[in-house]
C-alpha cells in the first residue's frame, strides 16, 4: 500500500488499534469504524483472516456519522465489501466475493439502501 494512503488514514483515522503483520504476501486490506461500529469492523477483520486468509488494518475514526446511513454496516457487508475491493484490484479472485456472499448470507438482489 502506498505511504500516501497511509498519510490520508493517519488525517482522519489517527488511531491503529489492530495492525496486520507488515511483510506478509496474504492481501490486505484497511478497515475504519467508529463508535458501536468498531465492533463490527474488529469482528470483519477477524472474519476476514480466519475466512478468507485476508489481513486487515483496522483504524478508528472520529465519526461516520452521514456514511452510515447510507449502507447496511455489520462484519458481514464489511468483510464482502473488503473482500470485493481485492478481487477489483486482481489480490482475489471474484469467487472468493461469491463464496462470502453465500457465506454470510447476503442477498445480492436486495436493493441499495440509498434507493429505497
Amino acid at each position: 500500500m502506498a505511504v500516501i494512503v497511509h498519510e490520508g488514514l493517519r488525517r482522519i483515522a489517527p488511531d491503529l488499534i489492530r495492525g496486520a503483520p507488515p511483510r506478509s504476501r496474504r492481501p490486505r486490506v484497511q478497515l475504519l469504524g467508529s463508535g458501536t461500529i468498531l465492533n463490527e469492523v474488529l469482528a470483519a477483520g477477524d472474519l476476514l483472516a480466519e475466512d478468507f486468509g485476508v489481513h486487515a488494518d483496522i483504524w478508528s475514526v472520529t465519526s461516520f456519522t452521514e456514511l452510515r446511513r447510507f449502507f447496511a454496516v455489520d462484519r458481514h457487508y464489511v468483510a464482502v465489501a473488503a473482500l470485493k475491493e481485492l478481487a477489483d484490484t486482481g489480490e482475489v479472485e471474484p469467487s472468493v466475493v461469491a463464496e462470502a456472499i453465500k457465506r454470510c448470507d447476503i442477498d445480492p438482489e436486495a436493493p441499495m439502501p440509498t434507493t429505497i
